[in-house]
């Protein structure tokens, strides 16, 4: 559709579209259809007249060069400038599954009313295009299908995410709000190092007003100094208040504990300074029972809180150096300082950007806390969460701080009229449980719910007066917790942003309780009282051949380890199924021989011994090599585990169909099905009891799943959903282990997959 301009060679005055001696013209294509206002420069289309890719996005190029086209021209033969080229990355969605595309050389045209594919472009690289009467499908040089359009008014706009509740389409502009206002660099890195933070364009913070309300400063001294090689060999710490306001539960001061190698911070809010002292045991024992490492060095000013008998004598007998600054000399005790004008910083942002009352500055520095930990710091090149951890934050929960929350009531604590949610506002986040904590304006209490739903882009404004002070509430650190549980869930078209959690809503009450009106307590029945009825079926009757049953061989005796089972009488046969299994390990690629890496968990494995039973009653002897997967660790060995089953009432449903249509019921058993299963993780295992080879210290590198990996069954669904998908099986849309492939003379293929 789009062509370079090109001059005659032995006639001036006109072009060679133009030209009366030119055969090859090409006649209303982008003007008939991708010059109308219906297109947006946000879509992609897939073009099979264009011979480049383009793109109307200056701001979606990376690696920006210059173009080897300076016009092309429309098939109105009007001309349109080309700016520069670059690399663009895309997501699509095929399959119920998300990819990133990376296109190269794609020319930026101003003038472009939306975004365009080159077919040819696509099939040059390796590429496979398929066109049909409903859409398009793009298989990659592996035969994977990685993205799919759909015909709309005869033209194949790309399919992408759905601008949805997640974080796929969200600008940075909010991630920049999100994260309490981080700056630009600090964001792009962030987003490299972390789960679940993907945006579109860049944000100008240079531009933000609340960053110039909360942090704008004086240039800052140099300053420099040695940093630890581990975690808990140097701790800093300061104590920052009095506060104008005191917080919901009345305290006035927040105390700061900062580990000098990871930049993990602490903070505890307190009613006067002398509560320092026990505050620092609290967060001895915390952090010691995390990293079994004991605290070396703390490092504090000169304040009487750090200084005082009790205090010093503790310190003493468990053998922590107590490095003081000098008199007037808080550059010498800098990181806590400026730990310190960070948090009330971050804190004024979260504070400022939605007009949240300033009784809540103990929920805003306990929340820039919580953010902090898991953004990128000065001098690190990783999170301080990762480093603390060993694994990536994830972020994706991450909301504005102050936005409006609609809490749900459980069915316990409201009538049968009564509103189904309340309206709260957003002040924080909790590290013990699975839920976000919410502010009621009007009984002034602190909950965390996990049944909410969060609407970023509303008016907050709190008609509490900023100067009343709030003594007789409760705030983050008194709080008393009270588990309560949510029977009903609001549907998902009630609001705009749902947010689910696992755990059970919790509720804490001020020490002087707030006066109003007593809730009426409806009393339901217990499961247990209720009465049960048995389920009856009278279309159902099932058969008892006894004739026909076979009873399999005993498994009580059989061996539990490997001496055991090669000792035994039956010891040559137990041996030889090893070996098969050993066999069929090698055979699949399942694993490579390699030195332990360091700091990599290796995981164990051990042999099961079993006897089956065949139609005929013939026993065959099976010995299983499974791995210990207790011992993975989440979000470094696995990610998801999830795999979907076949439900039952799928399966009877098929059953039926096929008796009624007089159809062909065949079962198929994969043999060791999971060593199909390609792993996305490294994962490492201890070389099997009796086929120990070479060196005893080197380990198996898996490439392939194994049976008693926590991610084995949905790497196994992963690999078979590609490959019928791959033979143009078609999967369910409501049912994830059903496809559905109609061949030749219409021929009727139903497969239903159990993991």
């Amino acid at each position: 559709m789009l062509q370079p301009i090109r001059k005659q060679l032995r006639q001036n005055g006109h072009y060679m579209s133009k030209c009366p001696n030119n055969n090859n013209k090409n006649e209303g294509g982008f003007s008939a259809v991708f010059s109308t206002e219906q297109f947006t420069t946000s879509d992609w289309y897939i073009d099979s007249g264009a011979s480049i890719h383009l793109t109307a996005n200056k701001e979606w190029l990376k690696n920006v060069s210059k173009p080897y086209l300076s016009d092309i021209v429309a098939a109105n033969q009007s001309r349109l400038v080309v700016e520069c080229s670059g690399d663009v990355e895309i997501e699509t969605v095929a399959a119920d599954l998300q990819y990133r595309v990376l296109l190269k050389n794609v020319q930026y045209v101003p003038g472009l009313t939306t975004n365009l594919l080159s077919v040819s472009q696509l099939i040059s690289n390796g590429n496979q295009v398929c066109f049909d009467n409903n859409g398009c499908e793009v298989y990659n040089p592996k035969g994977i299908l990685v993205a799919t359009a759909s015909l709309n008014n005869n033209v194949y706009k790309l399919n992408v995410p759905n601008n949805g509740a997640g974080c796929l389409l969200a600008s940075s502009n909010v991630w920049h709000r999100r994260l309490g206002h981080i700056n630009n660099s600090y964001l792009n890195k962030t987003s490299k190092l972390v789960e679940g933070l993907v945006y579109k364009g860049r944000a100008n913070v240079s531009n933000c007003q609340v960053c110039c309300q909360g942090k704008q400063t004086r240039t800052s001294f140099p300053n420099k100094g040695s940093r630890a090689n581990g975690v808990l060999q140097v701790i800093h710490s300061d104590i920052c208040g009095p506060m104008e306001t005191v917080s919901l539960g009345g305290a006035r001061y927040f105390l700061t504990f900062i580990d000098d190698y990871s930049r993990m911070c602490f903070v505890y809010f307190v009613k006067t300074k002398d509560e320092t002292f026990e505050k620092f045991k609290n967060f001895k024992t915390l952090v010691e029972n995390q990293q079994n490492v004991t605290i070396k060095v703390l490092r504090t000013d000169n304040g009487g809180e750090y200084c005082g008998k009790d205090f010093q004598a503790y310190l003493k007998d468990a053998g922590i150096i107590h490095q003081r600054t000098n008199s007037h000399t808080p550059e010498q005790n800098g990181l806590a300082e400026r730990f310190n004008r960070t948090l009330v910083e971050k804190a004024k942002c979260l504070m400022f950007d939605e007009n949240v009352s300033k009784s809540l500055w103990a929920e805003a520095c306990n929340t820039a806390c919580y953010l902090k930990n898991r953004s990128i710091s000065a001098g690190i090149s990783k999170t301080p969460y990762e480093i603390w951890t060993g694994k990536k934050p994830n972020v994706s929960h991450l909301r504005v701080y102050g936005s409006v929350v609609m809490v749900h009531v459980p069915r316990a604590n409201r009538r049968k009229w009564d509103h189904k949610s309340v309206k709260h506002i957003l002040v924080g986040y909790d590290d013990s449980i699975k839920g976000y904590r919410c502010y009621n304006p009007v009984t002034r209490k602190v909950t965390t719910s996990r049944d909410v739903m969060i609407m970023e882009n509303i008016d907050t404004t709190l008609s509490t007066n900023n100067d009343t002070e709030v003594p007789d509430s409760v705030g983050v650190e008194d709080e008393h917790i009270e588990d309560s549980c949510a029977d009903e869930s609001i549907s998902e078209g009630d609001l705009k942003d749902t947010v689910d959690f696992t755990d059970t809503d919790s509720e804490y009450v001020p020490d002087t309780v707030v006066e109003q009106e007593p809730p009426i307590a409806v009393q339901l029945p217990r499961r247990t009282e209720r009465p049960h009825q048995p389920k009856v079926w009278d279309d159902y009757v099932t058969y008892l051949g006894g004739s026909n049953v076979v009873e399999g061989p005993s498994n009580a005796d059989l061996p539990k380890t490997v001496t055991e089972a090669l000792s035994g009488q039956d010891g040559c046969k137990w041996k030889q199924a090893m070996l098969d299994e050993i066999h069929s390990f090698e055979e699949n690629g399942t694993w490579e021989l390699v030195d332990p890496p360091e700091n990599a968990t290796i995981v164990e494995n051990k042999w099961v011994f079993k006897l089956k039973c065949d139609s005929e009653n013939n026993v065959r002897y099976r010995a299983r090599l499974v791995a210990k997967g207790y011992s993975q660790k989440e979000g470094v060995d696995y990610n998801e585990t999830f795999a979907p089953v076949v439900r039952h009432s799928t399966l009877r449903i098929l059953l039926s169909l096929g008796v009624q249509l007089q159809l062909r019921i065949t079962h198929l058993d994969v043999s060791t099905a999971f060593l199909n299963g390609i792993l996305r993780e490294n994962v490492y295992m201890k070389q099997p009891e009796g086929f120990v080879k070479h060196c005893r210290n080197k380990v198996y590198k898996l490439n392939k799943a194994v049976y008693g990996l926590k991610q084995a069954s949905r790497a196994w669904y992963e690999k078979v959903h590609a490959v019928l998908l791959n033979i143009h099986y078609k999967n369910s849309k409501f049912e994830p282990c059903l496809y559905i492939k109609r061949g030749e003379n219409n021929l009727l293929t139903i497969i239903a997959l159990y993991v």
